[in-house]
């Protein structure tokens, strides 16, 4: 079955604040954008790769580019509509699966992407996700209210992957319905997917930078030696 990345680089980073969105904000010597694109270089299962970003950054994303064949397509309004133009790059491309990765986790590994598209393979669809650990909480904006049972609860992250004509379908059903604002794939899919994806195991390096503080410590990683360990 092949399979194509779809990485989601077109976001503003208002959060993270800086003079360049963050998925172009130095991490050790390299974009952000290029640690991610390098672990899906080193994920034997993607064929190929089509990032979603402002035309203005297609000839700087494709040097960062391998050994694959990479594509850049330019990006919507909204996440939604920026991933939807990534899955229809990727079926005219011949994908039948599509794992649709945040170009800020730059630190996910090759191993979490194969488990993800393994998991898709056999079930349809997979969220990369790890259950919740900290305790938490209701509040009403001035004080903790009430604790909410953590059991069965998951935190939800990517990769998460897809056979391509089910998720462009839940796409096009979530833009006929008027939504235009999903930021997770797998909520939309369980939406208007028909579906319920299975998970995949997460690991703690694959954090979505959304800070400068996540940028350093996303390098003090890299600098004990994930990326020699890991990455490829």
């Amino acid at each position: 079955m092949r399979v194509i990345a779809v990485i989601a680089a077109g976001g503003r980073g208002n959060r993270f604040g800086g003079g360049v969105p963050k998925q172009f904000a130095d991490l050790a010597g390299k974009t952000v954008l290029a640690w991610t694109l390098a672990a899906f270089e080193g994920a034997a299962d993607v064929d190929e790769i089509v990032v979603v970003s402002a035309p203005e950054r297609a000839v700087q994303i494709r040097g960062m580019g391998g050994s694959k064949p990479l594509t850049v397509v330019p990006g919507g309004d909204t996440r939604q509509s920026s991933v939807y133009g990534g899955l229809i790059a990727a079926r005219e491309y011949g994908a039948e699966i599509a794992v649709i990765h945040d170009a800020a986790r730059p630190l996910v590994s090759p191993a979490t992407i194969a488990a993800n598209i393994s998991a898709a393979r056999r079930h349809g669809a997979a969220v990369t996700a790890s259950p919740v650990a900290d305790t938490l909480y209701l509040s009403d904006g001035a004080a903790l209210r009430s604790v909410i049972p953590r059991a069965g609860l998951f935190a939800a992250a990517t990769p998460q992957s897809f056979a391509l004509t089910d998720i462009i379908a839940a796409h096009e059903r979530a833009a006929a319905a008027g939504i235009t604002d999903f930021t997770d794939d797998g909520s939309l899919f369980i939406d208007f997917g028909g579906g319920f994806p299975a998970v995949s195991p997460n690991t703690p390096e694959n954090f979505k930078i959304t800070y400068p503080g996540d940028l350093e410590f996303s390098e003090l990683i890299i600098r004990s030696g994930y990326g020699e360990k890991v990455l490829p």
